[in-house]
C-alpha cells in the first residue's frame, strides 16, 4: 500500500512543479515580419514599449520566485 503513496506523491510534486513555469514561451514574438515592442509589469522582463504601436495583447505569468503574485506582459505592434 505504501508503494501506491509514494507513486501519488511523486504525481503530485511533478503537477505541481509544472505549474511553476512562467509560460511567456506561448507568447507572440511578432507581428508582420516585425519583433513585438513588450511592456512589463515586473522588472524581471525587459520593456521595450515607447509609447507607440498598437495593442495587439496581454500574457499574465508568475515570475519565478517572486512573492508579488501574477504579472502581465502587453504586446505592441511597432509602428
Amino acid at each position: 500500500m505504501k508503494h501506491y503513496n509514494i507513486i501519488g506523491l511523486l504525481g503530485m510534486l511533478a503537477l505541481l512543479s509544472s505549474c511553476t513555469n512562467s509560460g511567456l514561451a506561448s507568447a507572440p514574438q511578432s507581428s508582420n515580419g516585425k519583433p513585438l515592442l513588450t511592456r512589463s509589469s515586473h522588472a524581471s522582463m525587459p520593456t521595450s514599449y515607447k509609447g507607440e504601436g498598437t495593442h495587439v495583447g496581454r500574457k499574465y505569468y508568475h515570475p519565478p520566485g517572486s512573492k508579488m503574485g501574477t504579472q502581465w506582459v502587453d504586446f505592441y505592434e511597432q509602428p
